[in-house]
């Protein structure tokens, strides 16, 4: 699985904090610690967590803190100590045995950092920087040195070199005052001041120590620090929304951003701090509020807090990272590159998609953005359940998804937006073969889909545009064969630029031109769905992914049929009346969508039962292989075991609609389907 989520027991509310240890504290069990808060005062729960985070952690100590406000936490490196900030002002330190509480700041404590296993530092909104050391007789803190600020000191980090180890502080005054300022802990003098006169609001340093990565009004800025601890370059990363934690991977070759209502992003610090990978994340109630996010032992392991638990995903193949060499060279994409997130497809889903590629050599994208977007009756799969949303972050969510394995499988594509306002432009996005600078053209793709749609929705006139530029193509590809085109339109209202007729009239001078249309919804609105197969959808929100045929040899795929899919969840409901014994998952979903219904079978899941005839070819699509026989009236007890063990070898994922694991086939429902009789 590329998600975990693990519930966590006597907790007293949603995790708000936690922490975990840099190395382990005896074998290979790291410290972890979780801060909840409650009715029966806040609670903090220390574990034991093996590296590989396979199960979940153990738990060991509990401590309450009846009427505590906790504002940060840290973990010693060799998780041994654990250090607990209060609104108070008072700091605990706390061995998962005993505890002392030390009146650190005259007001809040606002951040601390474990600079070694007996010292560290807490800041505070009484403009301090503290630095403490532990008392080896009994364990009680107390105060070395006291570094004074120009305002509330709100976050801090360490850079640790051969020759020095610095204590970087971010302070802020009101909302125009503050900086960044550095410190030797050696001798507790002043080394400089890198940013000046900007609010701070977090700091956090890289592994390496060669790099800071920091939250200022206007964004995150990664910057990159001298030998001499200047600041040599400055980096901005386009995020949306506030940041609310970031962190850096422990082989420095990542940073994740969790910022916005429910977003994480991942970048690279090493190349200015491109955009790798976005998802987003259903936290409820005050879990929504998370200020922590913590790395396991290997930088494989993101661990975020959730509501009765934590989540951990594994980022290697939730994202596609690639975690095995400092410096990659970039590979020859393709679809066997082990690197590509497989979206849990099994062998025969992977062909299908792997097929669909040689198929359809060019596609479009025509995104609408327009005010439309905003209104709800959208779905998303989140933690293994469907959570509705709006229509545009269900589109973008989709089209992220396209845009990601058009790049690994080197497809070529381009994406355009229907309006040019609210920082949106018109100007087509390339992806796949077809971008001069593939990490540009994500970035550019996330930042538009990170804005706000407004305006209208001139979809008439972009089919007339399209149409134009499909007639210039099969000019230019003439004598060519095998070669097919795809247009995906996204939209969410009925056209401004025309009524019913001008759309059909649009649309219809796409099918003489050998346009097959397939009608992806990404709404649950009856009134939005209508039936499958009409000509068109009666308003609101819908998707066309519209396929040219262009001089091909598929002669299979021809003429003007209509396929129509819904969002996951009510796809999955549409599918499951027609065929009770198919787990609709959200892979299979995904392989209908990308693979452009190319396949009959899957295109028409959702109207109609498969006919008996075609179940064998089916079963192939999803399992694949060869190992299901042709149906005969001599054979079916051997096409039914056959069918069983495809179904055993293949792994269970999860079933959003079950909301368990659970396998592909119900063998005893398909055989009561198919052939009247049960196991």
């Amino acid at each position: 699985m590329d998600l975990r989520h693990f519930h966590l027991r006597d907790l007293n509310g949603p995790v708000s904090h936690l922490a975990m240890s840099t190395r382990p504290s005896n074998d290979e069990n790291y410290a972890f610690v979780t801060v909840s808060e409650g009715n029966q005062g806040t609670m903090v729960m220390f574990y034991q967590w093996k590296s590989c985070l396979s199960r979940a952690p153990e738990h060991i100590h509990q401590l309450t803190l009846q009427g505590a406000v906790v504002t940060c936490l840290a973990v010693s490196p060799d998780g041994r100590t654990i250090l607990i900030g209060q609104r108070d002002g008072t700091t605990t330190v706390w061995d998962g045995v005993e505890h002392n509480d030390c009146p650190t700041h005259n007001g809040e404590v606002l951040s601390l950092l474990a600079v070694d296993d007996e010292r560290f530092v807490s800041g505070g909104t009484d403009n301090t920087a503290k630095v403490w050391a532990r008392n080896p007789t009994n364990g009680s803190p107390h105060n070395v040195h006291t570094f004074e600020h120009g305002g509330q000191v709100g976050s801090l980090a360490i850079i640790r070199r051969a020759e020095a180890s610095i204590l970087v502080t971010g302070w802020s005054r009101g909302i125009t005052g503050g900086g960044i300022s550095l410190f030797s802990l050696d001798d507790y003098e002043h080394v400089s001041d890198v940013i000046q006169d900007a609010p701070v609001r977090s700091v956090i340093a890289s592994p390496n120590s060669n790099q800071l990565a920091v939250v200022l009004p206007d964004g995150l800025r990664l910057l990159n620090m001298t030998q001499n601890f200047s600041l040599e370059e400055n980096h901005q990363l386009y995020v949306a929304g506030a940041v609310r934690s970031l962190q850096y991977a422990p082989d420095g070759r990542h940073i994740v951003v969790r910022h916005g209502e429910d977003s994480i992003s991942i970048h690279n610090p090493l190349n200015a701090g491109e955009w790798i990978y976005t998802w987003h994340i259903q936290v409820p109630n005050a879990a929504n509020e998370m200020r922590s996010i913590a790395f396991g032992k290997s930088s494989q392991w993101l661990v975020t807090p959730a509501l009765q638990g934590v989540r951990v995903f594994d980022l290697q193949h939730w994202c596609g990272l690639d975690l095995e060499e400092p410096t990659p060279p970039e590979p020859e994409p393709s679809f066997e590159d082990p690197s590509l997130p497989d979206y849990e497809f099994t062998t025969g889903l992977r062909e299908v998609v792997e097929q669909s590629a040689s198929i359809f050599s060019y596609r479009y994208y025509l995104v609408d953005n327009s005010k439309a977007m905003l209104e709800g009756g959208g779905v998303v799969v989140s933690n293994g359940q469907f959570c509705p949303v709006s229509r545009w972050r269900d589109l973008s969510e989709t089209l992220r998804k396209h845009a990601a394995l058009l790049n690994k499988m080197n497809l070529p594509a381009e994406i355009r937006f229907v309006n040019a306002s609210a920082g949106f432009d018109t100007t087509a996005i390339q992806i796949g073969n077809r971008a001069a600078n593939r990490q540009e053209s994500i970035q550019r793709l996330d930042r538009c889909l990170s804005g706000t749609p407004t305006g209208r929705n001139l979809l008439v006139t972009w089919l007339g545009q399209i149409a134009d530029d499909v007639e210039e193509r099969v000019g230019q590809n003439q004598g060519e064969s095998g070669v097919f085109t795809g247009l995906v339109i996204l939209t969410g209202d009925k056209p401004a630029d025309g009524g019913r007729n001008e759309l059909e009239d649009a649309v219809r001078t796409l099918e003489q031109k050998g346009v097959t249309i397939v009608i992806r919804l990404c709404t649950n609105d009856s009134k939005v769905q209508g039936g499958s197969g009409q000509w068109l959808v009666t308003s609101m929100l819908y998707v066309l992914l519209i396929f040219v045929l262009l001089k091909g040899f598929y002669r299979s795929i021809r003429g003007s049929s209509i396929h129509t899919l819904s969002n996951d969840q009510d796809e999955a409901r549409r599918v499951t009346r027609h065929h009770p014994w198919l787990s609709y998952k959200s892979s299979l979903h995904f392989a209908r969508e990308f693979s452009l219904c190319y396949n009959p079978l899957l295109a028409k899941l959702g109207t109609a039962m498969i006919p008996k005839e075609d179940l064998c070819d089916f079963l192939l699509c999803v399992f694949g292989g060869d190992g299901i026989p042709l149906l005969s009236d001599d054979n079916q007890d051997e096409y039914i075991r056959s069918i069983e063990t495809a179904n055993t070898n293949a792994q269970e994922v999860f079933d959003p609609l079950q909301g368990r694991e659970s396998p592909w086939i119900d063998v005893g429902k398909l055989r009561k389907k198919y052939f009247g009789w049960l196991a």
